[in-house]
């Protein structure tokens, strides 16, 4: 999983060990949730971004996944939604740069 290119950066990070203990608990658990059935509302929401009302802010690390980065797009492309995209960072923001993190979200809710 920790080759999985959503991980490129904190795999090469000092976080890599706590990385690996998350992911270990998280897959532990997962046996443990209910089976789950999936219910697709029409129309898809990924159809009714431009309906967002609320104020959205999207943090993406550069280095995350081509499937991730397609999102972020599609939610510049498709909503008012505030995209922040972190230099040197992957899915794993929160553990490599949480600074910048903290930085973005505190501008955000103040503005």
């Amino acid at each position: 999983m920790l080759s999985d290119s959503s991980y490129r950066v904190l795999t090469m990070s000092p976080h890599r060990g706590l990385m690996v203990q998350m992911l270990k608990h998280h897959m532990n658990r997962m046996f443990e949730w209910p089976a789950v059935k999936l219910i697709w509302q029409q129309p898809l929401a990924i159809e009714r971004l431009g309906e967002l009302m609320t104020k959205t802010l999207l943090i993406i690390g550069k280095e995350d996944s081509p499937d991730n980065l397609r999102v972020a797009d599609y939610f510049r492309k498709h909503s008012d939604a505030r995209i922040i995209e972190i230099p040197g960072a992957d899915h794993m923001v929160n553990l490599t740069h949480p600074e910048k993190l903290y930085h973005h979200i505190n501008d955000f809710i103040k503005n």
